[in-house]
């Protein structure tokens, strides 16, 4: 089975550390609210790291992220999420 990985960062000084050990990996610099570079359902999976989405600030742009994110995904497929959900007393 053939596949590609893309992967997005906002940090420039990420992507070209990425560049150096992945460069099979199609890397850009960028942001999840704004995946303009990217077609109408252009991808299979979407998988979304480290907490990415809390990290996103104000509300509204984690809102613009999931609308970007259905906006690329092909129809019924998955979407990832990483979240550390904090549950206190």
């Amino acid at each position: 089975m053939d596949y590609k990985v893309v992967g997005i960062n906002i940090s420039k000084n990420l992507i070209k550390q990425l560049n150096k050990k992945f460069p099979m990996i199609d890397v850009h610099v960028g942001d999840a609210a704004n995946l303009k570079f990217f077609k109408n359902r252009s991808f299979d999976i979407v998988l979304f790291s480290n907490n990415g989405l809390d990290c996103l600030y104000p509300k509204e742009k984690r809102i613009e992220a999931l609308k970007e994110i259905y906006r690329v995904l092909k129809p019924r497929v998955f979407h990832f999420f990483i979240l550390y959900i904090l549950i206190t007393n």
